[in-house]
Parts: structure tokens; sequence; C-alpha cells
């Protein structure tokens, strides 16, 4: 029997795993292997010897050591740390770990600090970049837009306020300007956490707008240096706007004469052209065509003054009115009429045709010196080629017959409705003082009658106060009384007369006294015959409070002042056949008044 050796391994891996804070321990195993021999019988039956060997094999078992120590806890710091988007806690221990990381929190846009670390964050910077361009007038508000006139970094909603340019901060208004000029801007940007407010002006214009194809045709009209063109946006095409009206004012450049006449041609440089209002402008002169056309005149309806025909008194009018048609042509008749208005007026019973010589002014100085019927005509021819043109007949007749005065004294009344007037005649002696109107609520008048010319031409003017005319000598007056309310039979003259009319004989008198003189009316005089001529200085002494009255140059008195019972003035002898005239109207009895002159040398 053959033998066989088996040698039989056994292998052990032995592993060793470290870890921090732990050990590993070996235990080792030896195994030992003789060899023997034995005897094998086979199967012929013959006997085999064999060496049989044990083998003996030391092996290592690992085995595992467990040290027991205490579990680590990291340490973190109590305050926070953050970053502009985060918090945590920092590790106090010295491993890389935080602990309660997280975004910071907050409540809205303005709210600056975090909720849980109070971190407090900074707004960014708010720009804003304009592209304000200037606008066309339109008829509408025209505000800066957001987005388009200006951006800003942040977006947030401004507040728009606006102002004249120039004007004081206090006009800022929240109202966007609609008419064309120059304005400010101020954009106001509520700041909040996350950017900075804006507060910054802008300038801006609003243009006026160009107006196009203004065409006009005008009759000519009565002022001739300008034309007047008017528009508004229902019936023109210039491109007014809803709603508005334009005025154009064209008027000659300086030193050049008449604007536009019928038939002739101006050129653009010659006009000055001026649009009212300011949104509109016409930048191109071209744009404009005014076409001149005559203006139509008719006498058929008679002059608007034809009234004054029926109030035309005998002998009392200063003038015969002239016939006035409201044509508004002053100042063109060289321009317009073949010859100038012919005005001819005469007398229907004696057939005395007065020539006026067209002249205005003449027919001021004619009057109706005696009673009957009267014409007057008015006449116009136009030049061919006028700026005027006649409708119906040239010429217009209107005729009246003058009204008789009412002879009046001082005992006469007056009875009348308001607005009514009526005009008498009165003949007043020499040396006397009227009071004329002063008892009735009327209007008066009063001429004097002129013995050169025939008729009143001379308009009378109170020599004291509104109301007291003197008359030096026998005269006639014309007194024209209009009622301001109606009145019933009042007394409208008073002769109030002097009291005394003392002729002064020495250049001392001394002595003058009356009694019952409050209210009278005393004058005093002295002339060159007996003194000579020249100035002479003249006292007054103890007249009381009594209103003092002097002559003048004129023929009327003049006012003096008594301040201290006394007072003086230089009188010039010159008046009425070389007199100076002093009028006293007491305010009570005179007790040893005197009065001194000497010659102002």
């Amino acid at each position: 029997m053959k033998k066989r050796t088996v040698l039989s391994f056994l292998m052990v891996a032995t592993a060793a795993l470290a870890f921090t804070a732990c050990k590993s321990k070996k235990k080792t195993t030896t195994k030992e292997t003789t060899t023997t021999q034995s005897q094998v019988t086979t199967k012929s039956g013959a006997t085999t010897k064999s060496n049989v060997t044990t083998s003996k094999v030391t092996t290592q078992k690992a085995t595992t050591q467990k040290i027991t120590t205490a579990a680590h806890v990291h340490q973190f710091e109590t305050a926070w740390s953050t970053s502009e988007t985060e918090h945590w806690h920092e590790a106090t221990c010295g491993h890389d770990v935080k602990k309660d990381q997280g975004a910071h929190v907050y409540d809205d846009d303005d709210d600056t600090t975090c909720n849980v670390c109070g971190y407090v964050r900074t707004p960014n910077e708010n720009g804003i970049l304009f592209d304000v361009e200037d606008r066309t007038y339109n008829g509408e508000k025209q505000g800066l837009v957001d987005g388009v006139d200006f951006i800003t970094n942040s977006g947030i909603e401004p507040t728009i306020y606006y102002k004249t340019k120039g004007a004081d901060d206090s006009t800022y208004t929240l109202t966007e300007p609609k008419n064309a000029g120059n304005y400010t801007a101020r954009i106001i940007v509520e700041g909040n956490a996350l950017y900075t407010g804006i507060d910054e002006e802008v300038d801006f214009k609003i243009k006026k707008k160009e107006l196009t194809n203004v065409y006009e045709e005008k009759e000519f009209g009565t002022n001739n240096l300008s034309v007047i063109v008017a528009g508004n946006s229902a019936n023109t095409n210039w491109g007014l706007c809803q709603g508005d009206n334009v005025q154009i004012n064209v008027t000659l450049a300086p030193d050049y004469g008449n604007i536009a006449y019928v038939g002739e041609n101006k050129t653009i440089a010659d006009l000055h052209i001026e649009v009212g209002g300011e949104n509109y402008c016409l930048n191109n002169p071209l744009n404009i065509r005014i076409d001149v056309t005559p203006k139509y005149l008719s006498l058929a309806g008679g002059p608007i003054n034809a009234n004054a025909y029926n109030n035309i008194w005998l002998n009392a009018s200063s003038s015969i009115p002239a016939m006035n048609f409201g044509f508004g042509y002053i100042g063109e008749s060289a321009y317009t009429w073949n010859t100038a208005h012919t005005i001819e007026m005469f007398d229907e019973d004696s057939e005395n045709w007065v020539e006026l010589e067209g002249n205005f002014g003449q027919q001021s100085q004619f009057a109706c010196t005696h009673a009957g019927s009267y014409h007057l005509i008015y006449t116009i021819t136009p030049k061919e080629n006028s700026n005027y043109a006649i409708q119906g007949s040239n010429s217009y007749t209107i005729t009246f017959s003058p009204k008789e005065t009412i002879a009046a004294t001082t005992s006469s009344t007056v009875t009348l409705n308001e607005g009514d007037y009526v005009v008498y005649s009165f003949t007043a002696p020499a040396n006397h003082l009227y009071q004329i109107g002063y008892y009735i609520d009327a209007d008066t008048e009063i001429w004097c009658f002129n013995g050169n010319t025939g008729y009143y031409s001379d308009k009378a003017k109170p020599v004291i106060g509104n109301y007291i005319y003197e008359c030096s000598k026998n005269i006639k007056l014309l007194i024209k009384v209009t009622a301001n309310d109606d009145f019933v039979d009042r007394p409208f003259i008073q002769d109030l007369s002097y009291s005394d009319r003392i002729e002064l004989t020495s250049t001392v008198t001394s002595n003058i006294s009356t009694t019952n003189g409050a209210g009278k009316y005393i004058e005093f005089y002295f002339d060159e015959d007996r003194f000579g001529s020249g100035e002479f200085l003249v006292g007054l002494y103890h007249f009381g409070n009594s209103d003092v009255y002097v002559c003048d140059e004129g023929g009327y008195y003049y006012s003096l002042i008594d301040d201290e019972d006394g007072l003086e003035f230089i009188g010039e002898i010159w008046y009425q056949g070389g007199e100076i005239r002093i009028i006293v109207c007491l305010d009570n009895d005179l007790t040893n008044a005197q009065i001194e002159f000497v010659p102002n040398d």
C-alpha cells in the first residue's frame, strides 16, 4: 500500500483596523505536524510502508480589545456670525462645523433688521437715469413718464411734482403741465431697506404748436395798422386742439404806413405777426394769408345820434351836432373819399343855405338864431378802389326845428321828470349875485349870450362854489336844466344881491359894521382912477369866519381863508375898468371890521 503524505495548511489572515482612540490585540495559536510509519496492505496482499507526516501549524487569531472612553460634544459661540445673506453659530471646539445656519428673515422691504439674528442690512444706492425729451403742446397734460423719461435702479413708483421753471419751490404741485412753457420736474422716490431714496430735479419744455394753413377774408376794419384773425378748433383747419381759440395780430413793421388796403399786397418782410395765447406759434409766415375786401357802408339807417336834433334850442346851441353814422374811418378820409365829407345846412323859411365846407369843426360854429325848419345834408363819395363802398344812396338829409327857450325870472319854478330837460333864457341886471340850480336835483349848464356872434357861445362858470354866478353888467344867460330826479314847482334862481357894495376911498377903511349880516354878501372895491394901477397889498381884519373871495384875472373869484381873524393878499388893479374886487359872505354881523391896502412896491 502506497503511502501519501498530505500537508494541510490553515491560513488565517489577520487584519488590523485602526480607529481614533481605539486599539487591537493579536492572539497566536501553534499547530504541530509529525511523521509516522504505517503499514498498508494492498489488494494483492503486499505490504507497503509509508511515512505519515503531521504538521504543526501556528496561526494568529485577531481579537479586538474594546477601550471605553466619553462621547465628544461640539461647542458653539453664543453670538451670531453673519454675512449679507445668512447667519449661524461658529464652533468653538476647533471643528469646522456650524449650527443654526440659515438666510436672514425680514418682515418686508422696509424692515432693516433680521428677525432672527438682528443683522442690520445697508440699502443699495438707488440711481436715476434721465432721458427727457421736449414735448409739443397737444391740448393734454404732459408730465414725465416713469420708464420712458427716466429709469431708477429700484423700480419703486416715484412721486413727481411740477413747477414753472425758475418759480419758487413753494409752487410745486402734482398737477401735470399742459400749456407751452419751460418747466421743472421733481422726482421723489421714497427709500426703504433695499434702496436709498431719490430727490432729483430735471428741466423740460412744452413747445408751442405750429399753426398751418391760416386763411381769412377780412372786410377792411377801422384799424388800418393791423388785422386781427381769430379762429377756433370748431371751424378752422389750422391745427388747433379741441376747444382752443387763438387770435393772430398782423401789424406792419415800424415806419411802413398802413397795413392793408383793398387790392394792395404786402410782403412778408413788412409784417409783424403775433399769435395770441401761449400755446401756438406761426414760425413760417407763408402759412398765413389775408384777403382784404371793402367795408360796405350804408346811410339808410340814419345817424346814430339822430335824437340830438330833437333837442336843439333856438339861440341855445353852442354847436349843431355832426351826423354820426359810426363808420369808424377816422384818419382815413384822404384815402377813402373823392372829396371831404360834404355837410350842408339851410334855413327852410329863408332858403338860406349855409355851406360848412365839409369841416366838422366849422359846423360847431353855427347856431340857429331864429325859429323855423332847418335841413342838414350829409354826403360822401368813395374813391375808386377805396377801402369803403356805399350801399344805396350816398346822401342823407335830416330836418329839425329848434325849440324856443322859456323866459325865466327869479320867481320862476321848474317841473321835470327824471332825465328830461328844459332851457330857459334869463336876463340878469348888473352887480348881482345869483344862485342857480341849488334847490333842485339837476345838472345845470349856463351860457352867456355873445352879442358879436348873435348866439350863446360862452359857457358861464360859477364864481363862488358850484352854484353862485356874478354878473357885473346886464347880461342874458341861457340855462339848461336836466333833471336827475322827478320834482315839481321848484325854484331854481335866487337873487342873492349885495347887501352893500362899498367903494374903498381911503387906503384904510375902519369901523365897517352891519346888522343881520349872516348869509349876506358885501362887495368891496377900489380902482385905479383913485389910487393908480399896479399891485396892492390888501389886508382884511375882524371879519370873523366870513368867507372872502377875490376876483382873479379871468373874472372869477378864488377863496381866501381867514385863520386868525385877519388875512392879507396881493391884488392887481386890472379888471372891469381897473378894479380890485372883494366879495365877503358874512357869517355874522360886523363890528369895527377894517380893510387896509398899500401899493406893493
